[in-house]
């Protein structure tokens, strides 16, 4: 192998090792952000028309969004408060455990990482709730690859939107089964979107 090659695998093995060594991180919301491939479709979820006139939709379509257990609650854009206009999803609806899941299309030994936006839903009963969640990843056979427990801003009635990044994981199937689970049975959980899943190498 020449001095080359050598350098450069030295350098792919030391980028590999920032990557996992990276904590997971909550940071503000940009008001922008640059335009990248997603693997997770409808990932603001979006439905036409908008919600309008209402604060929340239980279960509201969101193709291609399932539900976990009780499902979910749509926040419309108004509600959810997100800066961007976003709508989103509450993980509690009905005072039970709920939540939301997409499967994913991924290239067995392909690295990837996820990001989203969470907030402590903010209709003005939920103040002091718990808001934990769960967020992970399933392959095919159903045997979990990541998981990461989730505490966003205390409940206090009103939005607090922080943006999360998890740390990279690789797939090992062709299929990736993305989770979002409500950790309490009230109906004031948290709240997520602008969920993204992209390819790193």
């Amino acid at each position: 192998m020449t001095g080359h090659w050598k350098s450069r695998r030295r350098a792919v093995v030391a980028v590999m090792a920032m990557f996992l060594a990276a904590p997971l991180t909550a940071q503000p919301i940009p008001a922008s952000a640059a335009p990248e491939d997603n693997l997770v479709q409808n990932g603001t979820f979006e439905t036409d028309p908008a919600l309008a006139g209402v604060s929340w939709r239980n279960n509201g379509a969101v193709t291609p969004w399932q539900g976990i257990g009780a499902g979910y609650d749509l926040l419309s854009a108004g509600f959810a408060q997100h800066p961007n206009g976003y709508q989103a999803v509450d993980l509690g609806p009905e005072f039970t455990g709920g939540g939301i899941q997409q499967r994913l299309s991924s290239d067995p030994g392909a690295w990837y990482r996820l990001s989203f936006q969470n907030s402590p839903d903010a209709w003005g009963n939920c103040v002091g709730q718990n808001v934990d969640f769960t967020v992970e990843f399933a392959d095919d056979d159903g045997t979990t690859v990541v998981s990461a427990e989730i505490k966003p801003h205390a409940a206090d009635g009103k939005a607090h939107w922080r943006k999360v990044v998890l740390r990279p994981f690789q797939a090992h199937t062709d299929t990736l089964f993305l989770k979002f689970k409500g950790n309490s049975s009230t109906s004031c959980q948290a709240a997520i979107t602008n969920v993204k899943v992209t390819e790193l190498w």
